[in-house]
């Protein structure tokens, strides 16, 4: 759990990992120098959760990364603090890793307001397998739904300097080595708020996108075809306004 001046949801978030099915687990909690309640509300639950604060408030993706300097688990899933997990979803997640081949995995998404009632929108259908082709055309997977095996992050970090779209260029970036699957329940819940990183970011969009898919080409050439189509999306959403 990543957290800046996150006490508003915190207590939520935190209280639908403890009500897990599955309980082999611990919380690696990085205060990124919050100013609010954050991490007094963090240590109250004692020693489940192994506070680390940062330095200096970093990037989201930075922070990521710090935080798994600290993994211990074979496991790592990842929880913002203005989310929610349903009770079973890491047991089922777990459940689905006795395939060795599968590096990562993910569930389906429900969404609610910032004072929780339910927003009707749909999730875009999941792929599972070699799925490098089908992240190209659109990013289905949530980091708030995901786990993945530890061992991938000793040769794959995310990349620091993007805020916006530094889990899709995770998802990429394994998804050339590893295998995925998903469970097609709503396991996970995301509040969509005005405070929210992807709303404060908007006019950003265009740029890491451009990031995405120069870096992307550089590395793989055009081995992926769909690289054509993301391209021709992403430069089609700046056109009208999208981004």
């Amino acid at each position: 759990m990543n957290c800046f001046n996150g006490a508003k949801y915190l207590r939520g978030a935190i209280d639908s990992i403890f009500q897990q099915t599955y309980e082999n687990w611990e919380i690696i909690f990085i205060d990124n120098c919050s100013t609010d309640q954050s991490a007094e509300i963090a240590i109250s639950y004692g020693e489940k959760i192994k506070y680390h604060k940062t330095a200096k408030n970093i990037p989201l993706y930075a922070a990521r990364n710090f935080a798994l300097d600290f993994v211990t688990g074979e496991f790592v899933a990842f929880l913002d603090v203005d989310d929610l997990w349903l009770e079973d979803k890491l047991e089922k997640q777990i459940a689905l890793f006795n395939d060795p081949s599968i590096g990562f995995v993910f569930t389906g998404v429900d969404y609610i307001t910032d004072r929780g009632d339910k927003i009707n929108r749909s999730h875009p259908p999941m792929k599972r397998g070699d799925i490098t082709q089908s992240l190209l055309l659109r990013n289905f997977i949530a980091i708030s739904s995901s786990m993945v095996r530890a061992s991938i992050f000793e040769r794959n970090r995310f990349v620091s300097e993007y805020n916006l779209l530094g889990d899709h260029n995770f998802w990429l970036a394994i998804s050339m080595f590893t295998r995925a699957d998903f469970v097609s329940e709503k396991l996970f819940i995301c509040r969509i708020h005005q405070d929210s990183t992807t709303n404060k970011n908007k006019g950003k969009w265009i740029i890491e996108m451009r990031k995405q898919y120069k870096d992307f080409i550089k590395l793989n050439g055009f081995k992926y075809p769909n690289i054509f189509i993301y391209i021709f999306k992403c430069e089609l959403g700046n056109l009208i306004g999208r981004y």
